[in-house]
């Protein structure tokens, strides 16, 4: 998968930050994923919106975790069908580097409830988007997140770079 972005506290933050010796790596999937109409399915929890995904766990490939994620956070049976590539997070904050696999998915079938039961995921929002609404919501909204919102101001930036590619290659 093609690396197309890196971001450090540096990248976003005036304080200068101390980085530390090492980063635990976390591994993510994430991604673009379309309904049948070619709407793309947007999670907003604290006023801010970001592609469904999350954790790949020890046990399964970084496609399984994409597709299980998917139907835990937005309710739909996905096929994968193509990928954005990767982005790299180092978050000083937490000594995390977050390896983050962007792909592109279709909704096979019909579209159904989230079955997370995590907390966090339980007070987001889904909706659907059109290519151009979901540009548009993904641009600039890092610019109204607090900085002391220390993952957002990271995911934010990402999602829209990754979209911003999505859109540039025709994915």
């Amino acid at each position: 998968m093609e690396h197309f972005s890196t971001i450090r506290d540096a990248d976003i933050f005036e304080i200068p930050v101390i980085e530390p010796e090492q980063y635990k790596t976390r591994p993510t999937a994430k991604g673009v994923v379309r309904d049948s109409e070619g709407n793309i399915a947007l999670l907003e929890a604290r006023g801010h919106f970001l592609f469904p995904g999350g954790g790949i766990e020890e046990s399964e490939t970084r496609e399984e975790a994409f597709v299980r994620e998917c139907v835990e956070e937005i309710g739909c049976q996905v096929k994968i069908f193509g990928s954005v590539g990767t982005a790299i997070q180092y978050r000083a904050e937490d000594a995390k580097k977050y390896e983050i696999y962007f792909y592109v998915a279709n909704v096979v079938g019909k579209k159904g409830v989230p079955t997370t039961l995590e907390a966090s995921e339980l007070a987001s929002i889904l909706s659907w988007s059109s290519e151009e609404e979901t540009k548009n919501i993904l641009e600039n909204q890092w610019e109204r997140i607090p900085k002391n919102d220390y993952p957002s101001q990271f995911n934010t930036r990402t999602h829209y770079l990754a979209f911003k590619k999505y859109l540039d290659e025709k994915i």
